[in-house]
């Protein structure tokens, strides 16, 4: 089991003894997991279970890496020039390509409407690319038309939110 360490200082606090061993600690574990054993149940974690949970973040930061890969791999068709403009995982810039996933969709955009989508909720950081660079951009661009792509890039990018 893995137990807060505060509790077994706290209840080491309790008993008048001075010394400390190794073996008189593991005694005063070994008596506070008989007195408190039930009550703990629920609270602790056995290391297997840390380890499953490691298993899993593992297998998460793989899948967001994979998705991260197949979405570059698509911007490289419908709109090159974005990424090596911006970091294209910003939120605001992940809401444009949602929204318009290919520099063909771009550049039918005003400049406003490009900025309202690009804004960031909250307080979130601004983007660090105008509305202004990014149309002359995708005017300018020499990415393909693939209504696929674009309808798989927008998917990709609902699954990364």
């Amino acid at each position: 089991m893995v137990i807060n360490p505060l509790l077994i200082s706290n209840f080491m606090k309790l008993s008048l003894r001075k010394t400390k061993t190794d073996k008189k600690d593991a005694f005063v574990i070994a008596c506070f997991l008989n007195m408190f054993h039930s009550s703990l149940q629920e609270s602790c974690f056995l290391s297997s279970d840390f380890q499953e949970l490691a298993r899993e973040r593992e297998k998460l930061s793989f899948q967001v890496s994979t998705l991260k890969n197949d979405i570059e791999k698509l911007l490289a068709v419908t709109f090159p020039e974005l990424l090596k403009a911006t970091n294209v995982y910003s939120k605001g810039i992940l809401n444009l390509l949602k929204s318009y996933p290919s520099a063909w969709m771009i550049k039918t955009l005003s400049a406003s409407e490009v900025a309202k989508l690009i804004k960031p909720e909250g307080k979130g950081r601004r983007p660090d690319i105008s509305p202004e660079k990014i149309l002359p951009l995708a005017r300018d661009s020499i990415a393909c038309m693939s209504p696929a792509r674009e309808f798989i890039l927008s998917q990709k990018i609902s699954q990364l939110r």
